[in-house]
């Protein structure tokens, strides 16, 4: 996997500007028809092409506001690109009952980021064998996206417990993992490729409370975003 530099995204920020056929290079305008030098030319395309994506792994069962607001903020505040929700249809950590079927789970949080150019959903796990671990689908997204680079969002309490997980040497080596913080008291985890995000808004919701909530007939739709809810409601889902 390709690690672009910490300054390589500042560099985009800072020295890239992109409007109708200029380009910000450096402090100087280059035109956009002229890449005769081949540094400007490698380093535009390398800015391009090898993009930086956040991969937020979970079951969301169902997709609540505490991780669109961790999403939203760790893009904005941070140098990485996008952030993908990606659903796993058998989480390997979670029992199977009561987990509404992954097709729905993708729509539901579809519904909701179609229109929030920093967020997206993804189905790869769909197609890969079960139950899905988060190594192996990070082997497999990097292999099919081989321009981008992914590092993985988790909570505090997922990264005190990663010792447990499927190669999680492997994972932690190669992938930056980005934590946000969680109610507790969690030790802190060191590696080299662990971030501790700060600031990150704390948020304690719970998928299962939301669920026993749908099911009690209780007005649950403050802690689920508005279009994603709407689609719950149409569906009659967890009642």
């Amino acid at each position: 996997m390709i690690e672009l530099s910490d300054k390589t995204p500042q560099l985009r920020k800072k020295y890239l500007d992109w409007n109708s056929k200029t380009i910000l290079h450096y402090g100087f305008k280059i035109n956009s028809y002229d890449f005769d030098n081949d540094f400007s030319r490698g380093f535009l395309e390398n800015l391009e092409t090898h993009k930086i994506f956040f991969l937020f792994f979970g079951s969301f069962n169902p997709f609540h506001i505490g991780h669109k607001v961790i999403g939203s903020h760790l893009v904005q505040h941070t140098d990485l690109d996008k952030v993908w929700y990606v659903v796993s249809p058998n989480n390997p950590h979670k029992q199977k009952k009561s987990l509404l079927h992954h097709t729905h789970r993708l729509q539901i949080i579809k519904r909701e980021v179609e229109d929030v150019k920093d967020l997206d959903v993804s189905d790869i796990e769909f197609n890969l064998p079960s139950p899905s671990y988060t190594i192996d689908t990070l082997v497999n997204i990097s292999e099919k996206y081989s321009n981008y680079n992914f590092s993985v969002i988790m909570g505090e309490d997922n990264i005190a417990t990663i010792s447990k997980w499927k190669n999680y040497m492997q994972l932690l080596n190669n992938y930056r993992v980005y934590v946000y913080p969680r109610i507790g008291n969690f030790e802190k985890y060191k590696h080299p490729n662990v971030i501790f995000v700060k600031n990150v808004p704390m948020i304690d919701v719970s998928a299962s409370f939301i669920r026993k909530s749908i099911s009690e007939g209780l007005d649950v739709s403050s802690l689920v975003p508005e279009k994603a809810w709407q689609y719950i409601e149409e569906m009659n889902f967890y009642k």
